[in-house]
This record gives C-alpha cells, structure tokens and sequence, in this order.
C-alpha cells in the first residue's frame, strides 16, 4: 500500500492492492494451536496417584476434559497437571498435550498418564499398541433381567463388533451386525472388541434395578464401551445419547 493509505476495521480495499500483514508469533501460533495451554490457575488441583522419574499418573475426574481442543481453553487435566509440575516434553508433535500418553472420554473418570521424556512415552505407546496394557472399565447401566428375572442379561466374555458413526447423529455410534445397520452409519464401520469381565446387580434407593458391570477394551474405538453396552440393552446410566436412564 501507498504510505498515504490507512486502512481501518472494515475497509473496502481496491482491486489490485497488495496488503502487507504482520502478526505477533504468540497471535499466530494460538490461532494454530501451536501454543503450548496455559496452567490452570484458580481449579481445584488434580490427585496424583504414581510418580517417579519417568511417569506420573493422575485421577482425571468426570467432566474434565483430558486436554484443550484450542491454545486458549481454560481448564483440562494437562493444564492442571502443569499447574502442579514443570512442563514435559510434546509427543506426537502436539503442543496442545505435553506428557499425555492416552485420553480419556470428558464424561469418564479414570486413571490419566502422562511420560515425562521422550524415552518414557515411547516405551509406554508401544505397550500400548502391543496389547500389553489392559484397559479395565466400571460403569453403572440400565439392569437387563433376563425373562425369569434371576440372571443379568448380558453375555459375559468377548464382545466383538463392527461399530460406526450414526448418520442421523453426530454424537452416536452405532453397532454394524446387517445389511440394514449399514445404510444407518456414515463412513466405514470399524472393528471393536471388548470383554465383560463381571456383573453385579444393585438396588437404588428408588427400586430401580441397575447393575455395576466391569469391561475391559482391547480396542479403542470412539464411544466403544458406550455403544457395546447400549447395543446389548444395557445404555450406561445417565448416558441420554445412548439411551440411559
């Protein structure tokens, strides 16, 4: 532009101009996601349930998210954790996750880790992707009786499904067994396998029959245990998006 130009908010720039722009880093790099999350200041600090030089695990709870989608998000156990220790180094080139070896579902508590060096982490993503790591989940659900009414419903041992994004919902997944699931999905199915370990039936203080099921993953697909579980009668308690009460 000619030094006699100005340009203000809004202004309508001739054809043919060429226009100049400069952005300070920071700017540029949080509208990328480049930038690493700020510490979480003012949130209720995260347990921390192992450390030693390599690994620290801590107890994420439910409503948490496991980190920031955006350099500016506010709170997230990454930014917790930084508020308690010194960053750790970004894997998978993501700024936005420093030490964070896995995620965790923002509905689902559990068990968070994080690696503090490169070496740890590597060691620990291919024991994750071996099948070294057994990954073992609780959740109360929805109690299917079967028609006595003596035994829980759901089948115990290996759980083994095609599972896909719903096309009428952004927020499902659904289970893929005919023709017929497959007109119901958008994309590919993708292979799930799970496994009931235990179920317990409970009373709530309404009457209301529920049961304490224990599954462990072998394969983590989005929203596995939740559409597993809803897929055999059992929709997780609360879960509105897959049915539970």
């Amino acid at each position: 532009l000619s030094a006699d130009f100005d340009v203000e908010p809004d202004s309508i720039v001739g054809r043919g101009r060429e226009l100049d722009v400069s952005l300070p880093l920071s700017i540029l790099l949080s509208e990328l996601d480049l930038l690493p999350p700020p510490a979480a200041i003012g949130s209720e600090p995260i347990g921390i349930l192992f450390e030693d030089e390599d690994y620290l695990a801590v107890d994420k709870p439910a409503g948490l998210p496991s980190a920031p989608l955006r350099s500016d998000d506010p709170d997230s156990a990454v930014q917790r954790v930084l508020a308690l220790r010194p960053p750790m180094p970004a894997h998978r080139g993501n700024p936005l996750e420093p030490g964070l070896v896995h995620r965790i579902d923002t509905g689902t508590s559990g068990v968070l880790l994080f690696a503090k060096t490169p070496t740890a982490f590597a060691i620990a993503d291919r024991a994750w992707n071996s099948g070294r790591v057994r990954k073992i989940y609780r959740a109360l659900v929805s109690d299917p009786k079967s028609p006595s009414g003596e035994t829980p419903a759901l089948p115990m041992g290996r759980i083994e499904l095609a599972l896909g994004h719903d096309s009428k919902s952004k927020r499902r997944m659904r289970a893929v067994s005919t023709d017929s699931d497959r007109k119901k999905i958008r994309g590919e199915p993708v292979r799930s396998v799970s496994e009931i370990l235990t179920v317990k039936s409970l009373s709530t203080p309404s009457g209301t029959s529920i049961a304490d099921v224990e599954i462990r993953i072998e394969t983590g697909v989005h929203h596995q245990i939740r559409a597993t579980l809803s897929h055999l009668g059992a929709p997780i308690v609360g879960d509105s998006a897959y049915g539970g009460a």
